[in-house]
Order: C-alpha cells, then structure tokens, then sequence
C-alpha cells in the first residue's frame, strides 16, 4: 500500500523535485518491523498547474491585486473608477465606502468565470421603445440595457460608466457581457475564452489530432513487470511494433472501411427505389427486435425500426470522422455530423439543417402541409442585423405559399424550435426545458410583417395572429437531448400529428434520425 507523506506536494518550478513515497514494509522479515516505513526517494515530477506563471497573473487580475501583464509591466490594483458625471447622477447613490465594499466583494470572488457570471445577473435586456431616426453610418439599435448595482438588498439602476467603475472593469468586458446575454438569453454562464483562440495559422485542426489519437490507442498494448506492482492499469506500446507491421495494420483496417462501404452501397441500391413503408413491412415479417436487447422504445404512430436499418447506422458510426456519409440539398454530412446522433452528443447545425430541408421535402407532397424551414443561422442573424440582413434569403421563396413555417432557435447551447402557422394565425415557441421566449415570438411576428411588405408591397396586419409559449410538450430530463426534441417537434408538428413522445423514446428517436440522414428522407413520408 502506497501513501503519500506530505499534505500537500511541492510546487514544480520547472527542475527535477524529489518525491517521497513511503512503503510498507515486508511483513515477512520481521514481526517487530510489520509497521515500519520505509522512504523511498524518486526523480518524478510533480505538477501543480495553479503555479503556474500563466495561472498566477490571471489569478492576480481576477481578484484585482498588482501584477505583471503579457508584456512584463506592471499594472496597479483594481480600483473604483472615475465619477461617471452622468444626468442621473450614479455615483450619488453610494458614499465613498459603500463603493469600496462593492469593488473588494467582486474581487473576493476570486474567479473570472463567476465573475462574468455575477456581472450578467446585474445586465438586463429590452426592446428599444422609442426608436429615432437614424443618422450616419451608425447601426440602429434594437435592444437597450439596464445596469443595477446591488447594496444589500436593495439595487440601483446606473448608467455603463458608473458599472464599469464601481466594479473596476472595462467598458470592452461591460459590451462583450452584453453580446453574449443577447444572444444567450442567460442560459448558460459565460466561458473563459483567454488562450483558447482557433483562428491561428498553424494550429493543428481538432480533427486531425482526434484521429491521430485515435489511431495511437489502437495500437496493441501490454503491461510492463516494471509498473505491474503498482498498477495494472499502465498500458505500454508492444516492443514488436515497427514501421513495416504498423503500415500493414493501416491497409488491413482501410481494407475493413472498404468492405463497410460497399455494403452500404450494395443495401442502397438494392432498396433505394422500393417505398420505406414497403421496407418496413418486409423487414418486420423478417425479423423480431427482442425486448431487452435494445434500449430503444417506439412512440405511438413511429415505425419500428429493423435490424437491416440498425446494421446500417452502427456501420455507418465506424470510420474516418470526415468521410461524406450523405450528400443532399447541396449539403454534405459527414461521419462526424453524424455521430452527433450517437450516446448523448449535441446534435450540430449541418444535422438540423438536413433534417430541416428533409421536412420541406415531404411538405411538397400534397398528402401533407407544406412546409418551409430556415436554417440554423438565420435567427441569430435576424437579432443582430435586422431583416434587411436577411432579405435575399427568401428572394427565390414564397414564404407565405406555405401552411407552417420552422424555425429551429439555437441560444448558445440549447436549441429551441418556433413553428409559424399561417392557417391559425399562430406563432408558437417549443422549448424542451419549459422555459418562455417572448423577444423571440415578437422577432418573428415583425419579421413577417416586414417580409410581406417588401415580397407583396403591402402591409400583412398581424394584430389578429397569437404568440404563444408551449408549456404542455414533452420535456427533456437532461442537458443532452434539445435538439433531439427540437427536430422531432418539427417533425410532428409538420405533418398535423399530435406531439406524443417522452424522454424514454430518445434512444430510439437517435437511431431513427440517423436512419433517416443515411437514407435522405424522412420515415413517414
């Protein structure tokens, strides 16, 4: 049995430290010496990353003592900044102490990401009431934001400058906060993006150092007599291994993604003229799904999925991430795009782009409503740059052609999906946490009141049409699965089907929309 001496282990500071390990001794040579210890001394390094030179300065600017910044020079105490001067007169609200007592509360939380995050929850957002008349080059704003200050229990309202001064921060950290909560509507924290920047020149893509990793751990391993007594865990390459053996290996394992590929080719042609339905029907008298096998349960109304279609998908998650897996609607996906249907991965945006023109597809089928559905991008880009941004995205489109209109609504990380019915005059928000997006309806709402008039030059009166936040809809039970149930929102609401699926069916609602990727169309068609 191994333990560790010292408490605490000795900061590296870049040499050689000397570790000690004390072991028990052999309870063998003698019954007097059974507790004894016996200090061995070692050359491993330890490594504590809090000492670290980089650690250190962006602890000592979080909690606002002196140091020394990127460029050695070094930078005074965070202090409460300048009296802002304002009209409404801030800094009147607080004496000289009270101040001082904000100032070092914010600097005793010690972190920047909580920082950011306590600093987010004083930011509040609001559609610009009054809109004036816009001059110059300058951007019309359409969202205003509220600054408080809180002293105990009561707040303040002030202005920018006065937040930035009493918390001791910059007006650059002040707007890129509020970027963020524009875009994120406070549901997640924000990120410490510091040293973490992917626009360099020679940085090595992530995807290739994952298949270089991959590949690495592929290699057969075996345990060491050296480190077998501590842990069996220790894995080392196999000394056989040479240049000549490892070459071998990589065309055996192309070999094997050949041979995957062409089954997928050989199912494609076989059954890419016969209807699914067909298939399934087939497929179902062919073949049983046993109970307890698979994790997987149908929702009412979904076809059941055979083991040919389920062959497919695992065959279809094992290879070269960047391999194009299906191609259609001038997008590609590729084995990565996919994989985000596997486990609990975050579904991407080229996943919920296909699936979203698989929906305008089956609209043009006069069995079903038609439907159209913007991509990913086009929600964000209506928030920040308003229509005109976006006019020449429906310019070969009739938007008002169509029964139902999608929007999928990415915040930062969780998807959402709005749904336009041009019927019922209905404008309805889906989220899968339960939580309410009134900026979104009334985006949308003035969006087609904007889009009308420039495609029919005439104004669309809107008074008559309902927003409405969804609270009666399955729920997610995780921080998984949103765009899983923002996708199958979509689905069932396109073809005028009641919404009845639960958490429980995500396992199977996985497999099926890889099914449907991997074939280009939608199941029930």
């Amino acid at each position: 049995m191994l333990e560790e001496l010292d408490s605490e282990p000795e900061p590296f500071s870049g040499s050689s430290s000397d570790e000690y390990v004390a072991d028990t001794a052999d309870s063998s040579t003698s019954s007097s010496d059974s507790d004894s210890l016996e200090v061995r001394k070692t050359n491993r390094k330890s490594v504590n990353e809090s000492q670290w030179v980089r650690n250190k300065k962006k602890r000592l600017l979080a909690t606002g003592a002196r140091h020394l910044n990127s460029v050695n020079k070094m930078v005074g105490p965070r202090v409460v900044g300048e009296d802002c001067k304002c009209k409404f007169k801030c800094f009147e609200n607080f004496d000289e102490q009270e101040r001082t007592q904000i100032l070092n509360k914010f600097n005793e939380i010690g972190e920047k990401v909580m920082q950011d995050t306590f600093l987010v929850g004083l930011i509040s957002t609001s559609e610009v009431t009054r809109k004036r008349p816009k001059t110059g080059n300058g951007r019309q704003r359409n969202i205003s934001h509220k600054y408080m200050i809180r002293i105990g229990s009561k707040s303040h309202r002030v202005c920018k400058k006065a937040f930035g001064a009493v918390h001791g921060i910059s007006s650059k950290r002040i707007d890129r906060l509020s970027t963020f909560l524009k875009f994120n509507d406070a549901i997640t924290s924000p990120k410490d993006g510091r040293g973490k920047h992917h626009t360099r020149s020679n940085m090595i893509p992530p995807e290739i150092v994952e298949q270089v990793d991959s590949n690495i751990c592929s290699f057969p391993k075996r345990s060491s007599h050296y480190s077998r007594q501590k842990s069996n865990n220790k894995m080392y390459l196999s000394p056989e291994l040479n240049v000549k053996k490892l070459i071998s290996r990589q065309r055996k394992l192309l070999d094997e993604k050949k041979k995957g590929i062409e089954y997928f080719r050989e199912c494609a042609d076989k059954y890419g003229d016969m209807q699914m339905e067909e298939i399934n029907r087939k497929m179902n008298g062919s073949f049983q799904i046993v109970d307890g096998v698979l994790d997987m349960k149908d929702p009412v109304d979904m076809p059941q999925l055979t083991h040919i279609q389920l062959q497919m998908v695992n065959d279809a998650f094992v290879g070269d991430p960047s391999e194009v897996i299906t191609e259609k609607f001038s997008l590609s996906i590729t084995r990565r795009d996919l994989l985000t249907l596997a486990d609990l991965n975050w579904l991407n945006d080229e996943v919920i782009n296909f699936y979203m023109n698989m929906i305008i597809e089956r609209g043009e089928n006069p069995k079903w409503p038609k439907a159209y559905a913007f991509n990913t991008f086009f929600y964000p880009k209506l928030l920040r740059d308003g229509y005109h941004s976006l006019r020449r995205w429906t310019k070969k489109v009739d938007i008002f052609e169509n029964a139902l209109i999608c929007i999928p609504i990415h915040l930062g990380f969780h998807w959402c999906m709005a749904i336009i019915d041009l019927r019922t005059k209905y404008i309805r928000y889906y989220d899968s946490t339960g939580n309410s997006n009134n900026t979104c309806l009334k985006v949308l709402k003035k969006y087609l009141e904007d889009e009308h008039l420039d495609k029919k030059k005439c104004p669309l009166y809107t008074t008559d049409f309902k927003l409405e936040n969804l609270k009666d809809i399955p729920q997610q039970s995780n921080g998984n699965d949103c765009g899983i149930f923002t996708c199958t929102y979509a689905e069932f609401i396109t073809r005028d089907a009641k919404i009845r699926f639960d958490q429980e069916h995500i396992p199977y609602l996985r497999k099926k929309m890889a099914v449907e990727l991997l074939a280009g169309e939608l199941l029930v068609k």
